[in-house]
């Protein structure tokens, strides 16, 4: 007798039209990202799902990432065709709430919110120069005539009183995304000694090469004039190295034309901070030494301009970070011994910002350095052991000049 073989079952992994159709799927391609899948291997995916899900992840990525690509954009000049693209993206990532997560997280750092930053370039693209310039005309329209015949000698160093616990000293510290490492423990350092009140302005990817995306010049000068704080505390650099559009002329990036002219920006940002009456402190912060592997390179060359303009200036004070992130043989290291012996990791490993630990260690030698210019025998928390680098580390007598740098 004759048998009949069963119909063969179908596969796992695929359903018919009908099955579709019983199922309520809509009849189109689309049907298949609407069906239950099974898979014909356990724990397997098809390709075109993978890549699906991978596209996808993609755009959420950078729909949620959209403020800081585009402040990237604008801080690196490479076209206005990527400002545009990243200007369109964040619109509608802030149109749909998107980079919510990113703004909560700039804001805890110091930096402004990605969707309240307007465009991304300031208005007022002058030069710390033509600022210096300008405010210095202002000042000879509003001044006496009588009283500028009137010359004062100025003290070698600015004439600032001594901050207890009652009365603390009003402290800004403002800068580059490194400043946004270094400015909170220079808080904690503030806080344990009862010393300062201290306010810290970190804005990402910005720097003194590119006043379009952050005009530094014209905030700090507003920062003194508005805040009038007794000390400021900057630091730039770490995004400097790139090209300068000056007189819509591209100057290459560490040529003899492009120092020129940073070592002109500098200066003239120096001379901005100057407190008429000599009653407030600049200290101008040294570039770490930075990991050969990022793209924070040319910061001796930087870190030599900043040395040499601030010896001319007394109301400005270089201080040399540089030894305290080496290892003996002058190179970076990631991780070195404190004070007490013990070995702490300072650097992200980025190889440029610094752990909260970095921070510390560089925030207790800048608050001993200022004992050079104020009394701060009021203080209520000696320096941790734990936090200071070994006895033998210390700044350099002057920071040597690079061998390819040639002479201003």
């Amino acid at each position: 007798m004759a048998t009949t073989a069963p119909p063969s079952a179908p596969s796992p992994s695929r359903s018919s039209a009908r099955d579709d159709a019983d199922a309520g799927y809509p009849p189109s391609r689309l049907a298949v990202f609407f069906r239950t899948y099974r898979a014909e291997r356990h724990g397997t995916l098809p390709a075109g799902l993978v890549l699906f899900i991978l596209v996808g992840s993609l755009v959420l990525a950078m729909f949620l990432n959209a403020s800081s690509t585009f402040r990237k954009s604008n801080a690196k000049d490479k076209g206005p065709w990527r400002q545009e693209i990243a200007a369109n993206v964040r619109n509608v990532s802030c149109a749909l709430r998107l980079t919510l997560p990113h703004d909560r997280i700039d804001e805890a750092r110091g930096s402004p919110p990605g969707c309240s930053s307007g465009s991304g370039t300031d208005a007022d693209a002058r030069s710390a120069e033509q600022i210096l310039a300008d405010d210095r005309a202002e000042s000879a329209k509003q001044q006496d005539p009588a009283a500028a015949q009137t010359t004062t000698s100025i003290p070698n160093k600015p004439q600032l009183r001594k901050p207890t616990p009652e009365a603390r000293l009003s402290v800004w510290v403002g800068g580059d995304s490194v400043v946004g490492s270094f400015g909170p423990g220079f808080q904690r350092v503030s806080e344990a000694t009862k010393l300062f009140n201290v306010e810290v302005d970190s804005r990402v990817s910005s720097g003194l090469t590119n006043v379009n995306f952050v005009n530094w010049p014209l905030a700090l000068r507003d920062a003194a004039k508005g805040k009038r704080p007794d000390i400021m505390i900057v630091m730039f650099g770490a995004n400097d190295a790139q090209n300068m559009l000056l007189n819509n002329q591209a100057l290459e990036r560490f040529s003899p034309e492009w120092l020129a002219e940073y070592r002109k920006r500098v200066g003239s940002t120096m001379d901005l901070l100057q407190s008429p009456k000599n009653d407030r402190l600049v200290v101008w912060l040294g570039q770490p030494v930075m990991s050969p592997k990022s793209n924070a390179v040319g910061m001796d060359k930087l870190n030599y301009i900043y040395w040499d303009e601030a010896r001319s200036r007394p109301w400005v004070a270089y201080f040399d970070s540089w030894p305290y992130f080496t290892d003996d043989q002058g190179n970076y290291a990631q991780r070195l011994p404190m004070a007490d012996g013990k070995e702490q990791k300072l650097r992200e490993n980025d190889g440029v910002h610094l752990t909260p630990q970095g921070a510390d260690r560089l925030a207790w030698v800048v608050f001993g350095r200022l004992g050079q210019y104020l009394d701060l025998s009021a203080n209520l928390a000696p320096p941790p052991i734990g936090s200071l680098p070994p006895a033998s580390v210390g700044e350099r007598a002057e920071v040597p000049k690079p061998p390819d740098m040639p002479s201003p």
